[in-house]
């Protein structure tokens, strides 16, 4: 193998560039993301065992990337996907963090949420109940540990991207409901009512609103049970365990540590 195909094994940030010459072999899949395709050589096996009802028909059975070993995921984000490696080989992810509140930094701080709600997109389209568990995980203890409030895109994105039911269109409705009981709930709602498109998210919220005036009862759903906003796994198990990384546990960014590169990959 090339010294720049190794290169980009080992730097998890240097992708199509350099592994456009790696070959295929039939312990590793081809993966091209997005629309620009970066491309990821994954297990296959860990592809097939973490996320069977998706990768298994594909990697396993009569179509071309069964023969091929590669699967071409068009509509996929890089970013959201380099989390779903993380995930598949480490079977956790890394905690969002808060960042400095300047103008700069919010909107950082906004596009990686934003990664975190795509990660649960992938993980119910593709079936994966285990995963959105930990996104979820990570997204109340986010908002837990910063008070920040859910931003008006994110809250439209959910309702475009999800179907009625959803845990994560649960969670939402619950989040922005505790807010705009508090003392700063009327600025939140000014903020909802310029920006929010969805009208499936308004209609939730009033009943979920007037539901809860019915009750008395407005409790933080950031510190709720885990299991109140997890689906239930196989055998009818919550998955209610540590989901994310803390502290100097974190792989801040390591991502190349999770591929393992099989030898007979160097000795080509």
């Amino acid at each position: 193998m090339d010294d720049s195909a190794g290169s980009a094994l080992g730097d998890f940030e240097e992708r199509s560039p350099h592994m456009s010459n790696i070959p295929v072999v039939a312990e590793y899949t081809k993966c091209k993301v997005g629309p620009d395709e970066a491309l990821y050589l994954v297990r296959k096996g860990l592809l097939i065992s973490r996320c069977p009802e998706f990768f298994g028909l594909g990697l396993e059975g009569e179509f071309s990337e069964a023969q091929t070993n590669i699967l071409i995921l068009p509509e996929e984000d890089p970013g959201v996907f380099e989390l779903f490696i993380h995930w598949i080989h480490q079977d956790a992810i890394p905690p969002l963090v808060a960042l400095d509140e300047s103008n700069t930094m919010e909107d950082c701080a906004l596009a990686k949420e934003a990664t975190y709600y795509g990660l649960y997109y992938l993980a119910e389209k593709w079936s994966i109940k285990a995963l959105k568990n930990r996104v979820m995980d990570c997204i109340r203890a986010y908002h837990a540990d910063t008070d920040a409030r859910i931003h008006p895109s994110l809250i439209d994105l959910c309702f475009q991207r999800t179907l009625a039911g959803s845990l994560l269109r649960h969670y939402v409705v619950e989040a922005v409901a505790f807010v705009i009981k508090s003392p700063k709930g009327y600025e939140y709602l000014e903020q909802l009512h310029e920006q929010i498109t969805s009208i499936d998210f308004l209609f939730d919220l009033l009943e979920k609103l007037s539901r809860l005036i019915d009750m008395g009862s407005f409790d933080n759903p950031n510190l709720r049970a885990d299991c109140d906003f997890h689906e239930e796994t196989q055998g009818g198990q919550c998955c209610a365990v540590t989901n994310y990384f803390q502290g100097d546990k974190r792989l801040k960014g390591h991502f190349h540590k999770l591929f393992v590169i099989d030898k007979d990959l160097e000795d080509d």
